[in-house]
C-alpha cells in the first residue's frame, strides 16, 4: 500500500521539508503518481522509521547514508561504536567536572572567604587528585565536535527587502515560486547588492504537517513591490555565521546555537519586531535553485543575531 507524503507527515510528525531532504540525500525514495503527490511504499515507510530512530540517537545523515547504502551490519556497528565513544568521552568529562564541583562544595563549606577559597583552588585540585583542570575541560569539550573556529562574526549592512511568506506543507517551494517570479521580473540577479535570506515562520511543529517560511530579497529603496509581497527596511547588525550544506543543516544549526548560548563575549540578540531573527542566507541562488544539484552541494550561511555582553 502506498502512503501519501502528507499522511506520512501526520503519522510521524516529520515535516515535508525533512522528508524531501532525506530523498535529496539519497537515503529515501518516493514515487510520484499522476496527481503529482509523493507516495512511499512499505519498504520506504520502514526506512523512514529506521532513519528517524538513528536521528533520535544523534547519528549524522552522512553516517546514516553509509549504513543504508552498504546494508552491512558491520558498518552499522562501526557507526554506533563511534557514537558510543563520543558519549563515553562526554560522560568522562562530565564526571570529572562533577568531581571538581563536589570537592569545591565540600571545601567551600569550611572556607572563611571567597578569595581565600578560590585562591586555594589549585591546591584543592591536587589534594583531591583532580587530573583535569577547567582549561583542559574546555579544550576537551571544544575537541568533542565543538570546534567553534568556523563560526564567524558578520555585520550585515542596512538593506531594503522585498518579502514573501507561505504557510503550507511545502512552504519553501511555495514561497520560492513567488520570490522567483519577482526576481525574474525585476532582473534582481543582475542588480548590485543582490542578497537572498530565508527563515521559518512559524517553525515546524511535531504532529503538524504545515509550517511557514519567509524569504527576503534585497532591492533598491524605490523598487515597486506589489502584493502578495511587501517591503521592509532592515537595520542590519552583528550576527554569528556558520556555513552549511543542506545534508547537515540540522547539525550545523545546533552547533551555531551552542556557540551563541555559551560564548563568553557575545549573547543572542533576538528581537523579532526589529527583524533580528535567525536567518539562512543563500549565497549562490542559481546553484541552490538548480534541481539537478544534490543537497550536499547546496550551501547556505546560517546567521544568528548577537550582541556584546554587558
Amino acid at each position: 500500500m502506498l502512503v501519501k507524503i502528507g499522511e506520512v507527515a501526520n503519522l510521524t510528525g516529520l515535516s515535508h521539508r525533512t522528508l524531501r531532504f532525506w530523498e535529496q540525500s539519497g537515503i529515501l525514495k518516493s514515487v510520484r503518481l499522476e496527481n503529482g503527490y509523493r507516495y512511499y511504499d512499505p519498504g520506504n515507510m520502514a526506512r523512514i522509521a529506521q532513519i528517524s530512530f538513528l536521528r533520535r540517537i544523534d547519528v549524522p545523515i552522512a553516517d546514516i547514508k553509509r549504513i543504508l547504502m552498504s546494508q552491512r551490519l558491520a558498518v552499522l556497528v562501526e557507526v554506533l561504536s563511534a557514537q558510543m565513544s563520543k558519549i563515553d568521552d562526554q560522560v568522562d568529562q562530565l564526571l570529572n567536572l562533577k568531581s571538581i564541583i563536589m570537592s569545591l562544595v565540600s571545601q567551600g563549606e569550611q572556607a572563611d572567604t571567597i578569595d581565600s577559597f578560590l585562591g586555594d583552588f589549585e591546591l584543592l585540585s591536587k589534594e583531591h587528585s583532580l587530573s583535569i583542570s577547567l582549561d583542559e575541560k574546555e579544550k576537551a569539550v571544544m575537541k568533542d565536535h565543538q570546534d567553534f573556529s568556523e563560526v564567524r562574526l558578520i555585520r550585515l549592512p542596512k538593506m531594503t527587502f522585498a518579502c514573501a511568506r507561505a504557510i503550507s506543507k511545502t512552504p519553501e517551494d511555495d514561497c520560492w515560486k513567488i520570490v522567483n517570479e519577482f526576481i525574474v521580473k525585476n532582473d534582481c540577479l543582475n542588480q548590485p547588492g543582490f542578497r537572498h535570506f530565508g527563515f521559518n515562520d512559524p517553525d515546524p511543529q511535531e504532529g503538524k504537517a504545515e509550517y511557514g517560511y519567509q524569504m527576503w530579497v534585497a532591492v533598491n529603496k524605490d523598487t515597486i513591490v506589489e502584493e502578495p509581497m511587501w517591503k521592509i527596511d532592515f537595520d542590519g547588525g552583528l550576527y554569528a555565521g556558520l556555513v552549511t550544506t543542506m545534508d547537515v543543516i540540522g547539525e550545523r544549526w545546533k552547533k551555531l546555537w551552542q556557540w551563541s548560548m555559551n560564548n563568553d563575549e557575545y549573547e543572542v540578540d533576538w528581537q523579532p519586531n526589529a527583524f533580528r531573527l535567525c536567518l539562512e542566507e543563500c549565497i549562490d541562488i542559481i546553484t541552490f535553485s538548480d534541481p539537478s544539484v544534490p543537497f550536499e552541494k547546496k550551501q547556505l550561511d546560517l546567521l544568528t543575531p548577537i550582541k556584546k555582553k554587558l
